[in-house]
C-alpha cells in the first residue's frame, strides 16, 4: 500500500518522476531565481563528489637511515642511505623531520630492534629527553641524554638495564634531535 492510497496529499512526488521545475522557476523573482540555481548547483556537485574517495593529507619526511640503540653505528654510511618518502599527516607528529629506524636493543622494551622513531632535527634539548646524538670519533646513537653537573659529563643512559651509562665529555657529544614518540 502506498501512501497516496491513505492520503491524496502524497499522490503528487517529485519521487513519482520527473518534474518539470522549469514553469516554477521562471515565475520566480531574479534574486530568488539564483538562490535557486545556487542550491542546484551545490546539489549536483556534492552527487558529482559521492563516489570520490579523498585521499589523506601527505607530506615529504627523510627516511632511511638507523640509528643505533647500543653502540653508536657509523654516520656517513647512514647518511648515505638517506632518502624522502610521502607519508599521510594524521600517520606523524607535526614536527617530525626524520624517521629513524632503530638499530640495537639498548632501548628495548619502550623501543625494540627496528622500530621506527620520529625525529625533530635541533641541537638543543632539556634533561632527560631522548635523542638521537652523534658522538665524536663513534657515530650515531639513539639515547636518554642528561647532564652530570658534578662530573661536568653527558649521560647516555639506556632504557634496556643490560647497559650501563655513559658519561662522556659535552664536547663529544652533539645533538642531533628530540624523538618525538
Amino acid at each position: 500500500m502506498n501512501k497516496s492510497d491513505i492520503d491524496p496529499r502524497f499522490t503528487t512526488s517529485i519521487l513519482d518522476g520527473p518534474a518539470d521545475i522549469l514553469p516554477i522557476y521562471n515565475k520566480l523573482h531574479p534574486d530568488r531565481q539564483q538562490n535557486v540555481y545556487t542550491y542546484a548547483e551545490k546539489q549536483l556537485n556534492e552527487q558529482q563528489n559521492e563516489n570520490v574517495v579523498p585521499f589523506p593529507e601527505q607530506r615529504e619526511i627523510v627516511c632511511g637511515r638507523g640509528t643505533a640503540a647500543g653502540a653508536p653505528i657509523d654516520g656517513a654510511t647512514q647518511d648515505a642511505e638517506v632518502r624522502r618518502t610521502r607519508v599521510n599527516v594524521d600517520d606523524i607528529p607535526a614536527s617530525a623531520n626524520e624517521i629513524v629506524t632503530v638499530e640495537g636493543d639498548s632501548m628495548e622494551p619502550d623501543y625494540p630492534k627496528y622500530s621506527q622513531i620520529f625525529v625533530r632535527w635541533q641541537d638543543t634539548i632539556d634533561d632527560g629527553d631522548l635523542a638521537v646524538v652523534r658522538v665524536a670519533d663513534e657515530g650515531v646513537t639513539f639515547k636518554q641524554v642528561s647532564r652530570d653537573y658534578q662530573q661536568k659529563k653527558i649521560v647516555l643512559h639506556s632504557l634496556n638495564d643490560k647497559y650501563p651509562d655513559r658519561y662522556l665529555d659535552p664536547e663529544d657529544v652533539s645533538i642531533i634531535g628530540v624523538v618525538l614518540n
